[in-house]
């Protein structure tokens, strides 16, 4: 009688446990192309993540030794972007959460510009990119 209600129990708790976990994955909310009118050098991009489970990505195709500039604008402190190249995902930023780059990019290619937050209430935002040309 005791090993059934032992049983029993151990079944309702791992019942509510498999219940209760809820597996949540990031999404891409704008998977946009960013071209550059001709004889402009910069733009201006205006967005929102409603939370911490979208990402916002943006590519672009630049030639090796462009300079490329950066700025993130936000109120909230919890969002932050990185730069990779495309296909091999090499991080260009030197970490995954930065709210400003400017550096020159070393190759001639598509590169992705990712946007997250760690907040769950989401988070508005603006890009400053600037391209040398």
């Amino acid at each position: 009688m005791t090993n059934t209600i032992v049983r029993i129990l151990l079944i309702a708790a791992a019942v509510a446990t498999l219940s209760l976990t809820v597996t949540a994955q990031r999404k891409y909310g704008v998977e946009k192309k960013i071209v550059f009118k001709k004889g402009m050098t910069s733009t201006r991009i205006v967005g929102t993540l409603p939370s911490n489970l979208e990402i916002h990505e943006y590519h672009f195709r630049v030639r090796a030794g462009q300079r490329m500039r950066v700025d993130l604008v936000s109120n909230d402190k919890n969002i932050s972007f990185y730069i990779m190249t495309i296909p091999d995902g090499y991080c260009m930023t030197e970490d995954i959460a930065v709210r400003s780059f400017n550096d020159t990019l070393p190759d001639t290619g598509e590169y992705n510009l990712l946007v997250s937050t760690d907040t769950r209430r989401g988070a508005k935002y603006a890009l400053e990119i600037a391209i040398d040309p």
